[in-house]
């Protein structure tokens, strides 16, 4: 099975993965390996992580727009509408 293979089978790569720089593990005779493969080269064919072997695992790492929303918490946006809320209450008694 080759790499795009295995994408594909997982649903594909949504447009917050990182097509560049994809991390493969791979263990032979005890020992980890790990390599990084960009998919928008045609290099990618030529190396020898292209196909994969049983056992290796595939990182996606998340792009930067993925990752800064990543930060945010979901009580923040509820803490905002709550001060917005106080802030008009107080407005509109003044």
């Amino acid at each position: 099975m080759t790499i795009l293979e295995a994408l594909g089978m997982a649903g594909d790569l949504t447009i917050y993965g990182k097509r560049d720089n994809i991390l493969v593990c791979r263990e032979t005779d005890g020992e980890k390996f790990y390599e990084r493969v960009d998919l928008t080269s045609p290099d990618i064919f030529a190396s020898e992580y292209y196909y994969l072997r049983q056992n290796d695992l595939i990182y996606v790492e998340p792009n930067r727009a993925r990752s800064g929303s990543s930060s945010y918490n979901q009580n923040l946006s509820l803490g905002v509408s709550f001060l917005s809320l106080l802030v008009t209450i107080i407005a509109v008694l003044l």
